[in-house]
Order: structure tokens, then sequence, then C-alpha cells
């Protein structure tokens, strides 16, 4: 009876000291897969909210001056979106803050200019982080100076 009980013993002793190890070593990897998911995840989310944008931009693009559409819109997390322009080619873009603290460039071509927030000027905006905005507008606007440009109005 007693060598029956010493075994039971051994064998719990070596279950714990290898769940121990697997511990040790394991999890250290696993936190840094996490993290590694939850920077692809916000990305991804980014690029699809700036790919939806792009995606209706280039609608109102193909109508005519004075076409307007509203939009329902999650933003991922909190973004700086800019308007930038490279050659002929046009862009909305953000920087995304990674879990190591460095940054990544996320962007979507778009077929003319952009402007933010009802102002033919401004080449920026800041978006709240986990924010729903339910009524962005996005409309031709035409400048002082006569130009045009397709503008984004967060509401």
């Amino acid at each position: 009876m007693n060598n029956k009980g010493q075994i039971t013993l051994e064998y719990m002793l070596i279950f714990f000291m290898s769940i121990i190890i697997i511990t040790t070593v394991v999890l250290p990897f696993l936190c840094d897969e996490i993290d590694t998911v939850d920077d692809i995840k916000t990305t991804m989310q980014t690029k699809a909210m700036l790919n939806e944008l792009s995606s209706n931009i280039n609608m109102v693009y193909s109508s005519e001056y004075g076409t307007s559409k509203n939009i329902a819109i999650k933003t991922p997390s909190r973004l700086n979106l800019s308007y930038t322009q490279n050659g002929s080619r046009n862009y909305i873009s953000t920087y995304i803050t990674l879990n190591n603290n460095s940054r990544r460039w996320v962007g979507v071509e778009v077929p003319c200019s952009i402007s933010f927030a009802n102002k033919p000027n401004y080449r920026y905006t800041v978006v709240k982080n986990n924010w729903w905005y339910y009524n962005t507008e996005v409309k031709w606007i035409k400048s002082d100076d006569g130009s045009m440009s397709i503008n984004i109005n967060f509401k």
C-alpha cells in the first residue's frame, strides 16, 4: 500500500515539474505572439477602414460636382489621417504605433485631391479611438482659387 502511494506522489511531482517547465518556456513566446497578432489585427482594421473610404471617394469622384455621400465608419484606433501626394499619385494614409513602439505606414491610393473638415486646405485630421462616425460625409468641394477636391468630414 505504501509503495503505491509513493508512486502516485512521484508521478504528481513529475507532472507539476513538467507544467512549471512548460509554463516558463512557452509563456514568454506566447505573449510575443499575442502582441504580434494584435498588431496585425489593428493594421488590417485600419487598412479596411481606409479601403472603405477610398471606395466611397471613388464613387463620389466618378459622379458630378456637388455629389455627396454619407457613410458610417468605425475607427479601429486613434488615427491621424492625412492626404499625401507622391508624383501623380494621391494617398490617404496614417501611421500606426505597434506594441513594440515602432510605427507602420498604412495607406490607400485615391483618384484625386482630398481635404478634411469642409476646409479645402486641410490635408489632415484626427479621428478618435474605437469610435463610430455615423454621418461621415464624402463630397465634392471647391476652394477659393477654383480647385476642386473631395472632402471627408467626420461627424
